[in-house]
């Protein structure tokens, strides 16, 4: 096997990762298990890869952003998973989802809760991860900042250190207030849970606005189409099985147009792969 050139291999990578993510959350949301597991499966396996092979590619601040998403995913992935095979789930999908019938073994309150607890506790180390890579990082931030005995200390600003974060670790910022984000879901705090949305929300129209490109745009609906999910089943109890099935073709859409970004082919990934990679 030829060498890939990491540019193309950081798009292909991303874009294959956001494709499965939705198709993931696009069967979750219809309570459709015929799709949700394959994608979280190949979604499991691209995110491996991905940390594999760019492993030594990519600064610091990228893979451990990196390894969140991955937490992130591992997680999610056993939430959905807990809830197709146990979780029986609100009785109204059985008539208005007609793929769905119940959990693919019997209900098991206590298995699904064992499951739910043990997603709660790897979202919760994805963010002490964070957390203490962001307290790192400012420390090194005051230490530079402080003047020298010899020399005058450089005066620098947030901004100044913000451009110094690479296009990719921009792209991947939205992580850590996503893990806070979804440890509140598990938890059915909603109101907790939306302002971490917002502020995924304003950092994806910050990259729209900067870089612009398919990639925002594709990862704003699936915020979108994930507030009306969590709207649905926090606020009114999937009262309305139609809120979740707008979720759902909201994110099938934009798993068609990360679909469409991943054929763009070669000779069209090489500009965004640029910034997905960074210089």
């Amino acid at each position: 096997m030829g060498q890939q050139n990491p540019e193309a291999l950081a798009y292909w990578l991303d874009f294959a990762g956001i494709l499965t993510w939705l198709l993931k959350d696009a069967g979750w949301a219809m309570r459709c298990p015929l799709l949700t597991l394959p994608a979280a499966t190949m979604s499991i396996g691209i995110e491996t890869s991905a940390i594999g092979q760019l492993w030594h590619v990519e600064t610091q601040c990228e893979l451990v952003h990196r390894v969140a998403v991955f937490m992130w995913l591992l997680g999610n992935v056993l939430w959905a998973s807990a809830e197709f095979f146990f979780d029986k789930g609100p009785p109204s999908f059985d008539h208005d989802f007609g793929w769905f019938h119940g959990p693919i073994f019997d209900a098991n309150d206590g298995l699904y809760n064992e499951a739910l607890w043990l997603t709660q506790i790897i979202f919760a180390g994805g963010l002490a991860m964070l957390v203490f890579y962001y307290s790192w990082c400012v420390a090194q931030w005051a230490t530079q900042c402080l003047p020298l005995p010899e020399k005058p200390a450089k005066t620098h600003t947030w901004l100044s250190y913000a451009d110094l974060i690479s296009p990719t670790a921009r792209d991947l910022l939205f992580i850590g207030p996503w893990l806070a984000k979804d440890l509140c879901w598990t938890f059915s705090f909603f109101w907790c849970a939306l302002p971490w949305l917002s502020l995924v929300v304003v950092l994806l129209v910050d990259r729209m606005v900067v870089v612009g490109g398919p990639r925002p745009k594709i990862m704003l609906i699936w915020v979108l189409a994930n507030f009306l999910w969590m709207y649905s089943e926090l606020l009114v109890d999937d009262a309305y099985p139609w809120l979740r099935l707008i979720a759902g073709f909201a994110l099938s859409a934009a798993a068609a147009l990360a679909l469409a970004g991943l054929l763009k082919g070669n000779g069209a990934c090489t500009l965004e792969a640029a910034a997905i990679l960074g210089p």
